[in-house]
Formats: structure tokens, sequence, C-alpha cells
């Protein structure tokens, strides 16, 4: 029941970004979709989970439990197939990844070096971190066929220590 609260609580939070979003009509359009995917896959999650804990008398009629299961079958597909709204959330950041405006303004802040992260948009930082990673991500540690040693990704990780990025969490003032 606790991964069923959580479960809850970020689609909960997922519909607040989601309404709150308004600045422009495509950013709603794009958060509208990933609000309606996560809730759409909660639900069923949730009500499922439901079902399999009082030993599936809930599938009938009889108990609210199925009413409450059919209704969330019904919300999803009438908003769409889960699937399709994540294939749209994709589809609408990749657009916006690649409009020129876009690519001009991260491509300036990715060489100004900036280490205040948190002034940076989403789509900013992502633009960011695919960068670093082009740029300083060795080739043979993409795809290992095994677990590595130390010795063996040492040098990368003392790029990610140089550029600030083994502990991005830790407060400015511990260094």
């Amino acid at each position: 029941m606790v991964d069923a609260y959580i479960q809850l609580e970020l689609a909960s939070a997922g519909l607040s970004q989601a309404l709150s979003s308004t600045s422009s009509p495509e950013q709603l359009r794009t958060s509208s979709s990933r609000a309606k995917a996560r809730c759409a896959e909660v639900a069923l999650s949730v009500t499922r989970l439901g079902i399999q804990m009082h030993g599936a008398i809930g599938f009938t009629d009889e108990y609210d439990l199925g009413l409450y299961f059919k209704r969330a079958l019904q919300l999803s597909s009438s908003l769409g197939s889960i699937e399709k709204m994540r294939l749209r959330y994709h589809e609408e950041c990749k657009d916006r990844l690649t409009r020129p405006e876009t690519v001009r303004k991260e491509s300036s802040l990715i060489s100004a070096e900036t280490k205040d992260w948190s002034l940076l948009s989403e789509t900013e930082f992502r633009a960011l971190i695919q960068n670093f990673l082009k740029k300083y991500y060795p080739e043979h540690l993409r795809h290992p066929s095994h677990r590595l040693h130390l010795n063996e990704c040492k040098d990368w990780y003392l790029t990610l220590s140089k550029h600030g990025w083994i502990a991005p969490s830790w407060p400015k003032s511990y260094g």
C-alpha cells in the first residue's frame, strides 16, 4: 500500500505541475500528455492492487472496488492510451529541443560553463548534461559487459569530480 500511496502522490504532483504550466499552449499540451499518462497508469495500477489485496472479490459488480476498476479503465481509454500519451510527450519534448531558438540559447549557456544549475530550465539542463556526456564520457565505458572496477573507470570519476558532478546536491557551503 505504501507503493500505491507513493504512486498517488506522484500522480498528484504531476497533475499539479501540468495545471500550473500554462505559460504557453505547447507547454500545456506537453505537460498534459505527461499527466494523462501518469494518472491513467496510476489509476489502473492502484485499482488492480486493491483487487489483488481483496482476493479478487472486487472484480465483480458486487463490490465498489470492481466499479472503481471499471471506471479507471473507462477513463484511461477516453484519455487515449498510456503509450500514445507518452509518445506524444516525448515527441513534443524532442521538437522543443530541436528548435533553432532553443538550441542557440542552450549552447550559449553550456559554453559559459555555468555552475548554478538551479537557474537553468529543465530543457537547458538536459542539453547541458547531453553536451557534457558527448564531450567527456569515454566510448569504452558506455556499454560494458561486466561491472567496472575503479581502476577501469578512475579517469571518468576524476573528470566528473573536476567538473563538479560527483555530488551535485552537496551544499555549496561545504565545497
